[in-house]
């Protein structure tokens, strides 16, 4: 096995600070106790946090829809059970009747930024466009690419989606939590006039800067987060680059607090700090109210958490830990890719998970039949025919290439997934090299096919598969025939389920895991808190709930 590094150069944090949002970064100036006071419950998430753009290749190596759920949210909300719920608050989508690939949009007309700018059919676009242009954006937005059309007139409140022929019954996995971005500060930041001029027109030039600043806007690192507008129930206040390695906190802190540009239901907590890192010290000291844990061998048992008056909620969850190929060079063929997939030992995997996070983890080898699903058990025999290894067939395509793995630096489960690829395609003569990604690196267009030949992350089916109709909650025939299809192209190789550790304390209400791509944030403008009660207004009223939760 062969390890390297790739990284780039990053950029330095924008001191310039818009004079409308200045104002609330006098919170991190005040005493220690002042700024404890003020930052509310505290959200501890199992990456660290790097983008609020969760259609990025970053966004998606680094969960950042945990982070952007209630931030950006989009057109449908991913709930427990793997349901998607119409977010009204936003959006109302309507399927034309006549025709199941023509799909309406019709944007509330108070949905609007925190800066006061309305949600438009722009950002939209650009977001399909982002799709499309994996050259000059650093997206992964999957489904989202077999959009044929949408007709957007700039600034309006209503378009029209055209999906390639027989992908319009996916229609709510597009325009997900964290995806719908504000194309006017994108604009702004690219020093472009119009994104439905540049988009419709192909100005190379434009979308080029379009791309850049698509990525650049929403980079922590890179963008004050609290100068970029958001809509959802809550904007970014102010970031911290604080970390304590004591509290085992990586990366910078956000203090999000209430949207008053939201027309929704007023959040049930003013304000909340998300610290990245997944670690349980937070929780077992007092705080951090919940945890999305990073699950790590040798930490906090759950006798130990429970005795801290925790709630501990430890199980296999429906994401699941994957490759994506690429299709060039040594995957430019799906013979190629095939091989690769058969020469992975998948039992060899579950064991390295399992050192790694001492859970007790399944393989999985379907690529939309999620985990523990009606769907799965029922194609259970499929599975284990598409998991199959041969050592044989692989090495007599493959013997003595190389394949590069690459995965955003920092994450422990990946790195021995990686690992064990190494040792079981050794057998076949492969030699895979583990290159971990830096944040700079996972921005860059074309990181897929260039850096690597393949990138290793967690997901769900939705919004992914993009060359087949068939979802998860299609039928088990119409699943059956798809999943055969993607394992003959090889696209992507499904590897094992991922576990999830959730801890809240008993002063918390309201939290939930989706089990999907924003995990427990879906809801995290329900939460509430008997040591953080939501302040009293004078003027308050709530509008009507319109996320129908229960549709």
């Amino acid at each position: 096995m062969r390890t390297s590094r790739r990284s780039t150069a990053r950029g330095v944090l924008v001191a310039t600070v818009a004079t409308a949002t200045t104002v609330s970064l006098a919170a991190c100036s005040g005493s220690g106790d002042d700024i404890h006071a003020d930052e509310g419950l505290t959200y501890v998430l199992d990456e660290q946090l790097l983008t609020t753009n969760a259609g990025s290749t970053l966004g998606v190596a680094a969960d950042a829809a945990k982070l952007s759920a209630r931030i950006y949210p989009g057109a449908y909300l991913p709930g427990p059970g793997g349901s998607l719920l119409p977010n009204s608050d936003l959006v109302t989508v309507t399927p034309d009747p006549e025709n199941p690939d023509v799909v309406d949009y019709a944007l509330a007309e108070d949905a609007n930024y925190s800066d006061g700018s309305p949600v438009v059919c722009d950002d939209f676009l650009l977001t399909s466009a982002a799709a499309d242009r994996t050259d000059l954006f650093a997206s992964d937005l999957g489904l989202t690419s077999r959009i044929s059309s949408l007709d957007c007139a700039p600034g309006a409140k209503e378009f029209r989606v055209v999906f390639d022929r027989g992908f319009g019954q996916r229609y709510r996995e597009i325009f997900g939590a964290g995806e719908v971005l504000p194309s006017h500060t994108i604009a702004e930041h690219a020093g472009v006039d119009s994104v439905v001029d540049a988009v419709d027109t192909g100005d190379e030039a434009a979308l080029t800067a379009l791309g850049e600043a698509w990525t650049s806007t929403f980079d922590l690192s890179a963008t004050d987060p609290g100068t970029v507008p958001t809509s959802g129930p809550f904007l970014i206040e102010s970031l911290r680059d604080d970390a304590d390695g004591d509290e085992g906190d990586r990366g910078p802190s956000l203090v999000l607090a209430r949207n008053p540009e939201w027309h929704g239901d007023r959040p049930g907590l003013d304000r909340i700090t998300v610290r990245g890192g997944g670690d349980l010290t937070r929780a077992l000291d007092g705080t951090a109210e919940v945890t999305d844990a990073a699950v790590i061998a040798g930490g906090a048992t759950d006798p130990e958490l429970t005795g801290a008056g925790l709630a501990v909620v430890r199980d296999n969850g429906v994401r699941t830990d994957g490759l994506t190929l690429s299709h060039e060079g040594i995957f430019a063929t799906a013979d190629n890719r095939r091989a690769f997939a058969s020469c992975i030992d998948r039992a060899a995997v579950v064991d390295a998970v399992s050192g790694a996070t001492g859970a007790i983890v399944e393989p999985h080898a379907l690529r939309i039949a999620t985990a523990g699903s009606p769907a799965a058990g029922a194609l259970e025999d499929l599975a284990g025919r598409l998991g199959a290894r041969n050592v044989q067939s692989s090495k007599d395509v493959l013997d003595g290439t190389t394949v590069r793995v690459g995965y955003l630096e920092g994450q422990t489960r990946h790195e021995a997934i990686a690992e064990s690829l190494a040792g079981s395609c050794a057998e076949a003569g492969v030699t895979v090299e583990t290159v971990p990604l830096d944040a700079a690196a996972m921005q860059t267009p074309g990181v897929l096919g260039t850096e690597v030949d393949a990138l290793l992350d967690t997901r769900t089916p939705y919004n992914r598969n993009p060359e087949v109709t068939a979802s998860p909650v299609s039928r088990v025939g119409t699943i059956s025939q798809a999943e055969s299809r993607l394992a003959d192209d090889a696209s992507t190789i499904p590897l094992v389920v991922e576990p999830r550790l959730v801890v809240t304390a008993s002063s918390v209400s309201g939290v939930s895991d989706s089990g999907l791509e924003p995990g427990l944030s879906w809801n995290m403008d329900r939460w509430a808190s008997t040591d953080h009660p939501r302040s009293a207004e004078p003027d308050e009223t709530d509008a009507p709930d319109n996320t129908e939760e229960n549709q």
